[in-house]
């Protein structure tokens, strides 16, 4: 390993890496991954593109509606449960992307994978540190 990165590196707790691995995780594929797979999908489909991004903006105002349940099962539980069901709710909503078929399947897995994240983005990540 680089030895400026071991430098780096030696200053933060294995929690600190490992939670900063899991955000960089979650969100490039719960969010950044959109804009680049909605061609393929608009493909796909032969969706219009105001659909396909209108659907994933409803998803990211579902995912701020059900952000306060993220926040009290952070303040009953704790982050590391949150972020281990977070984990496993995402993974699973992401999966079910594979059985899309149509404009309804599509927009409730779409809503599903934004309500999940909400249990692995900054706010549970940040809750575990503190």
């Amino acid at each position: 390993m680089n030895l400026a990165l071991i430098r780096i590196l030696s200053g933060f707790s294995p929690l600190t890496i490992a939670l900063g691995i899991t955000m960089t995780v979650a969100y490039g594929t719960l969010f950044y991954s959109f804009p680049i797979l909605a061609p393929a999908i608009m493909a796909e489909f032969g969706w219009s593109r105001t659909f396909v991004f209108g659907i994933f903006s409803m998803a990211l105002v579902a995912g701020a509606v059900f952000a306060p349940v993220s926040g009290r099962l952070l303040d009953r539980r704790g982050g590391r449960f949150v972020l281990s069901l977070g984990t496993v709710l995402a993974s699973a909503a992401l999966v079910a992307m594979v059985w899309v078929n149509g404009p309804r399947s599509f927009a409730a897995v779409l809503l599903a994978i934004e309500a999940t994240a909400t249990f692995v983005q900054y706010e549970a990540g940040f809750a575990t540190l503190a």
